[in-house]
């Protein structure tokens, strides 16, 4: 838990400077790694430091995948969207797995190395087209629109659109940054009024949910 905590901090961070794709990709192969290694693990302290790091990965995963996803989808669907999850089946395949491999080891380290499936997708998968708006980088986030477009058989944007979606973009942070008052950065969280009043309930709500979801998980002995 602390290891996805720490992830979790630092991830959206790095997402910022370096890019959603690269940290994305880059949180899950650090999942996967720490997790194979957890099941190799000789003694105690090197299974708890593989499990930290792995949830380090974890933690910082699950953050980002949720920018990164939301980042390909118009506000109409980003709700509908950012709620859909697949984590359910995921547990249950989990499950199944646990009733037909008896050790732990191995259960952990095949659970572990399906991850690096996810890394075959990266020449496949785009950087968000935002966040490359938001740099200025518009011409990559012109060729996203295209890959984008071929996908779903439409016809591509000019340049002129995504130089206006860039400037609408830009507009959106500059609006952002005026709310809040002072420069975008986690101490900006802690000390303007507005960003308090909607991180509070977030936080509340996360926790209970957390906190019900994993007394549940920890008691099914019982």
């Amino acid at each position: 838990m602390m290891g996805m905590m720490t992830g979790a901090f630092t991830a959206s961070i790095l997402a910022d400077r370096f890019g959603r794709k690269n940290i994305f990709f880059l949180t899950t192969m650090l999942a996967g790694t720490f997790g194979v290694a957890s099941g190799l693990a000789p003694n105690e302290y090197l299974y708890a430091a593989s499990r930290f790091f792995a949830g380090v990965g974890v933690g910082g995963y699950f953050v980002v995948y949720s920018i990164y996803l939301i980042e390909f989808l118009t506000p109409s669907w980003r709700t509908l969207c950012g709620c859909i999850s697949l984590w359910f089946l995921g547990e249950m395949f989990l499950t199944l797995a646990a009733y037909f491999i008896s050790s732990w080891r191995i259960l952990i380290i095949i659970t572990s190395a399906t991850v690096f499936l996810v890394i075959l997708t990266y020449p496949v998968i785009p950087e968000s087209p935002r966040y490359l708006l938001c740099n200025g980088c518009t011409e990559e986030a012109g060729k996203v629109f295209v890959q984008i477009a071929n996908w779903n058989n439409k016809i591509h944007i000019s340049s002129e659109v995504v130089q206006k979606l860039q400037e609408s973009v830009k507009e959106e942070e500059k609006a952002s940054r005026k709310t809040v008052g002072v420069k975008t950065s986690v101490v900006s969280l802690l000390l303007t009024r507005p960003m308090i009043y909607q991180l509070v309930p977030f936080l509340l709500s996360w926790f209970a949910c957390s906190f019900v979801y994993y007394g549940i998980t920890f008691n099914t002995k019982k």
